[in-house]
């Protein structure tokens, strides 16, 4: 992708304006993204700029179709007084690029600072971070930075005493989430921790409240490893898988929002799995869920959803396994690698859990093979909240 500012001479038609009639210098971006792709067929080109056309209708097809998003691009920059164009060549690849008109100013520093937007409650939370990594460490408080009560240690010992030395001060437990990092080397050590910190809050408010998040390498060791630990520790617990990035804490902190606040309608039967390797999409129907007052775990590959529901229905304690009980699962029948349909068999190995495919192409073909692999119903995109709530109320039972 290549990224330029260039000008062109244009006349100005503001009449307003001291150089009204005359030629004036336009500043604007260009854009270029090029890839070496599959291509688009001659045919289809002239239909990219239109909503949910599609190139390739098969099931495992390759390609997904447009989409709203080209769809957006050219309506936006047409807004802008821009233009956006696309050349390609079948199994070859495409080239895109848009003008975007821009004013440049002389001064862009104050603009340049990025900030991650938290959500609200989780801002004001005190939260501990135990670590013995340094880049796991910085990694977790760039993302948290915007919060003003993080303390971070990369010893147990340390963070034990900051949670006691709070107490004497405040008479109040000084955390209410966790991060832990959790490996086979200190898996004694975490347990030691874990049960004196848990002391620690009982003495201070006769109830276990805090959350803790184990921080664990994604691999069958380091799940059996979480189970293990859960067994002799109380409370609740969460895991989060390494490396950390901001997509995985928020899917973290919808969680987490539902368990500390309680704002599902019923945490022990409201959470979904939902799967998808499109980000936007993902993050749609997690917040129309979140709407709607259901908790959800994302996952955006066929690994990583197989792993989650065989931790959830596996050889977890009662209480951590009644806690995060999950009721149903979204899925996008056409992942990049793996027909959706494939995926269900598979969860169907390990679970009798509902499974509600999410497809932007329903046809006979489909909704028969929805049928013949265990699928329990299927949902149109762009999926509407009224869709949604109806599917839900259908196979989601209150427990």
């Amino acid at each position: 992708m290549n990224i330029s500012t260039l000008s062109h001479d244009v006349i100005d038609e503001n009449k307003e304006s001291p150089t009204y009639g005359q030629p004036v210098k336009k500043d604007y971006l260009l854009i270029e993204l090029c890839d070496t792709g599959l291509g688009i067929d001659p045919e289809f080109i002239e239909h990219i700029w239109e909503s949910f056309s599609k190139g390739d209708t098969s099931l495992t097809r390759k390609q997904d179709g447009t989409g709203l998003g080209l769809s957006i691009c050219k309506n936006l920059v047409a807004i802008n007084g821009g233009e956006i164009k696309v050349e390609s060549k079948l199994r070859q690849g495409s080239k895109f690029w848009l003008k975007w008109n821009i004013e440049l100013i002389e001064n862009l520093s104050k603009y340049q600072e990025k900030f991650h937007f938290l959500p609200d409650f989780i801002r004001s939370k005190r939260i501990l971070v135990i670590h013995p990594v340094e880049n796991a460490r910085n990694s977790i408080i760039n993302h948290l930075k915007s919060i003003e009560n993080v303390d971070v240690f990369d010893t147990f010992d340390k963070a034990v005493q900051k949670a006691k030395d709070y107490v004497e001060l405040h008479k109040k437990f000084a955390y209410d989430l966790i991060f832990i990092g959790l490996y086979e080397k200190n898996e004694e050590e975490v347990v030691n921790a874990v049960s004196e910190l848990r002391k620690i809050e009982l003495n201070c408010n006769n109830s276990l409240t805090s959350l803790v998040v184990f921080i664990v390498f994604p691999s069958d060791r380091g799940r059996a490893l979480v189970e293990k630990l859960i067994k002799n520790v109380e409370g609740r617990c969460e895991i989060i898988y390494t490396p950390i990035t901001w997509r995985k804490l928020i899917g973290q902190f919808s969680n987490i929002d539902n368990d500390l606040n309680g704002n599902g309608k019923n945490s022990c039967a409201k959470i979904f799995n939902r799967i998808d390797n499109d980000s936007i999409n993902l993050r749609t129907i997690m917040q129309q869920l979140s709407e709607l007052g259901y908790s959800t775990i994302s996952a955006t590959s066929v690994q990583d959803a197989i792993n989650i529901i065989k931790t959830e229905f596996g050889s977890l304690n009662d209480i951590y396994s009644k806690s995060r009980k999950i009721s149903m699962i979204l899925i996008d029948y056409n992942l990049s690698t793996m027909a959706g349909f494939d995926v269900s068999k598979a969860i169907r190995s390990v679970s009798k859990i509902p499974i509600v495919a999410v497809t932007d192409l329903f046809t006979e073909e489909i909704r028969n093979k929805c049928v013949n692999c265990g699928l329990n119903d299927c949902l149109l995109k762009p999926l509407k909240a009224e869709q949604l709530e109806n599917i839900l109320t259908k196979y989601v039972v209150e427990d």
